[in-house]
């Protein structure tokens, strides 16, 4: 073994135990090769990371000196803001769902909810240059590595297979589809092993096909040892996905799991958010929620939970196309069917109706539809069905203010008997 591949692999090793790299790199050019390999010999052998913790004790030593010669800030001038001349927002990669100046977003579902299927319909129709989903234009036609770690392959192929004939892709298409969709199945990825990741990324660059985007689907949410672990979540950001994709200009798109509780006490659909703590959602520049609304016909809703960088989007409702053979969802269309809607969503919207109309004495049918649309991203239509429920209930009256509807609670006596 040469000396640089000596190198070589203590410097792995310094990153496994999660070191910056520039630091271990500067602790190795004050080793001679013997050392080196001393160091080597002693961390595999030992089982003691004895290079690591020397390159922390020196890096502290550095970080020490680096403190006392450190100047103020550079100060950024506010003449650009006075006027104007401020950066414009560039096209998204996929509107609304992977921004341009994203480096991390979160698809948050539950288990058996649709979120593989969701990016893989996604992310196929972006690598043709198709609008996703029928509504969200790509900037261009996308080159997406999808590390698939919680399906065995062969589903993954029949399920990629049964989206590619409901596509009816042209030639040319097939001939984008060939270059731009980089499946790899890795049974077990997590990032704390990010080597392969990196090699592959580094490969597609030297052979001018760049990937634009890397999806990670991970049983484990592909944070090792505890998938609710922020000090996992927050090591897998600073020291992977951060460096990752500044250096090679990718977005990452990981799937994740939220609590297990569908419905808070009093039955209404909980929240969708990352399982863990917020550090987890503070990392994302974006987080998308997929909840399964209606099993037959299947149908799903997209929630946008977090938008970093511009307006957030209305809640939207998909409906599942079936593959003829039983391989699974074959596409998702857009549906006006609020029927599908899973009946915890109405249940959520009625109390929250209860509670705004208990603040005010009357609302119009108008401020309810704009409040529960700001509070909860669901569409007119699901006010409306709550809202006539809530009057068969006999729970609001119906009155009217001019040519407006408007709503109120009861008193005592218009309750029934």
């Amino acid at each position: 073994m040469t000396p640089l591949d000596t190198r070589g692999k203590l410097l792995r090793l310094g990153l496994k135990y999660g070191f910056p790299e520039d630091q271990v790199q500067g602790y190795l050019g004050t080793l001679t090769d013997e050392q080196v390999v001393d160091q080597l010999f002693e961390a595999s052998v030992g089982g003691v990371p004895a290079a690591p913790v020397a390159a922390q004790e020196w890096a502290e030593s550095r970080d020490d000196d680096e403190r006392r010669d450190a100047g103020p800030y550079t100060l950024s001038s506010v003449d650009d803001l006075l006027t104007g001349n401020v950066p414009t927002r560039p096209p998204d990669l996929i509107a609304s769902i992977i921004p341009a100046d994203a480096r991390q977003v979160e698809i948050v579902g539950h288990e058996g909810d649709g979120k593989t299927l969701f990016a893989l319909i996604v992310g196929m129709a972006a690598s043709v240059g198709r609008p996703a989903l029928g509504l969200y234009p790509v900037a261009r036609p996308l080159r997406v590595l999808f590390c698939e770690d919680d399906t065995p392959q062969a589903i993954m192929q029949r399920r990629e297979f049964a989206i590619l004939r409901a596509m009816h892709l042209t030639e040319e298409e097939k001939a984008r589809f060939r270059l731009n969709w980089v499946p790899v199945r890795d049974p077990s990825f997590v990032f704390r092993a990010p080597e392969r990741l990196e090699s592959t990324l580094a490969l597609m660059e030297r052979i001018h096909r760049p990937i634009d985007v890397v999806v990670v689907d991970s049983r484990t949410t592909a944070w090792v040892g505890d998938p609710d672990d922020p000090r996992e979540a927050r090591w897998a950001f600073l020291h992977v996905i951060k460096p990752l994709a500044d250096r090679f200009g990718v977005r990452f798109v990981i799937l994740s799991h939220p609590p297990k509780a569908r419905t808070d006490l009093k039955g209404n659909r909980a929240r969708l958010t990352v399982a863990g703590t917020v550090v987890v959602q503070r990392q994302a520049d974006q987080v998308l929620g997929v909840w399964l609304e209606s099993d037959d016909p299947p149908a799903i809703s997209l929630t946008w939970n977090k938008v970093r960088d511009g307006a957030r989007p209305a809640r939207a409702l998909f409906t599942a196309d079936l593959d003829p053979d039983g391989m699974g969802w074959c596409g998702l269309r857009p549906s006006n069917d609020l029927r599908l809607l899973d009946r915890s969503a109405l249940d959520q919207v009625r109390a929250e109706l209860l509670d705004y109309i208990d603040a005010a004495p009357e609302r119009s049918r108008k401020e309810c539809i704009t409040h529960v649309r700001a509070t909860l991203s669901l569409a007119d239509r699901t006010t409306d069905e709550a809202l006539a429920q809530l009057v068969r209930d006999k729970k609001l009256a119906k009155g009217t203010r001019g040519r407006e509807a408007t709503y109120h609670r009861p008193t005592f006596a218009e309750e029934p008997s």
